[in-house]
């Protein structure tokens, strides 16, 4: 979880939530 929440942090530093909502609907589908 550690891993998926620094990729989520990068994302946002980046500005990229579209990136980090559909990584978390992946999330939650595992």
């Amino acid at each position: 979880m550690a891993l998926y929440a620094g990729i989520v942090w990068a994302l946002r530093i980046e500005g990229r939530d579209e990136l980090r909502a559909l990584i978390l609907r992946k999330l939650r589908r595992q």
